[in-house]
């Protein structure tokens, strides 16, 4: 605003200045007339001063507008899909179960009878016996003497069989004595050796020794001769290990008791022999 009120403020002089300058003119021309002309002197015109050009304001920068957010759309719930009807199962029919066969044994006098047989190293559990329960019993006092790795097992199970009470143990050695004597080789008391470890590690067992001869001879010898062997056996045993003698029996045979045939040389063997029943053997087992 101040700049163009001075503007024409120096315009309204401009003005001024040119009217007087016109009406001096005028004066100057009359007198000229009667006098002699003076020359004009120019008046120097005042140069018109130029307008600083008015400076527009520029506008105040406007902040760019904050981008709102678009809306997170929220996913719609998966629509379950129709169930499909399941067809029902077709009831099935049970298989009929068979019935368990009852277990097939052999007749009893079909096996052995139950006992043990010393064939050195190893001892044989033959026969039949009345149950798991009670072959595992026996096994485990046979083991405790001669080694687990020396038990043979072939007992076989029978619910039929007589109950064990007391075990038979023959020890098959043809050669125990002199033939004709009652005296005991030296190389077999290790044999008998094992007689002393039943005694003295089942203090409950009692032991009756049995001797048996084969019908060479007059039977009233061979029963004599059976007796002094059971004697001889009873009497090593209850000496090594000092085993109460009311524990222990000896009973001679003699031929009557035969196991083979006295017909071959193989028979007669095999009835030369010494058995010991082992009574209460299970006791407290």
């Amino acid at each position: 605003m101040n700049l163009v009120l001075l503007a024409a403020i120096i315009a309204l002089v401009y003005a001024i200045v040119n009217q007087n300058s016109n009406g001096n003119r005028e004066a100057l021309g009359a007198v000229e007339a009667t006098t002699t002309p003076i020359p004009a002197t120019a008046v120097p015109t005042a140069e018109p001063t130029a307008l600083a050009p008015t400076a527009t304001p520029e506008p105040a920068p406007t902040s760019a507008p904050t981008a709102t957010p678009a809306p997170t759309a929220t996913p719609a719930p998966p629509t379950p899909a129709p169930a499909v009807p399941t067809a029902a199962p077709e009831p099935t029919t049970a298989p009929s179960q068979a019935a368990t066969p009852e277990p097939s044994y052999p007749p009893l006098d079909s096996l052995p009878e139950r006992g043990a047989v010393y064939r050195a190293p190893k001892l044989y559990l033959e026969g039949p016996i009345e149950s798991v329960e009670v072959a595992d019993a026996v096994i485990a006092r046979a083991a405790a003497i001669v080694g687990e790795e020396n038990i043979v097992n072939n007992y076989v199970i029978h619910p039929n069989a007589p109950e064990f009470t007391n075990g038979n143990v023959r020890v098959e050695s043809a050669v125990l004595f002199q033939s004709g004597s009652s005296d005991i080789r030296p190389e077999f008391l290790p044999i008998l050796g094992l007689g002393v470890a039943v005694m003295t590690t089942f203090p409950d067992v009692e032991m009756i020794v049995e001797g048996h001869t084969d019908s060479d001879g007059a039977a009233n010898d061979n029963l004599g001769l059976s007796a002094r062997r059971a004697q001889a056996v009873l009497d090593f045993i209850a000496n090594t290990g000092d085993i109460d003698r009311s524990r222990m029996q000896a009973v001679g045979f003699g031929e009557e008791e035969p196991i083979a045939t006295n017909e071959t040389a193989l028979g007669r063997q095999l009835n030369r022999r010494i058995e010991v029943q082992l009574l209460n053997l299970l006791s407290g087992s």
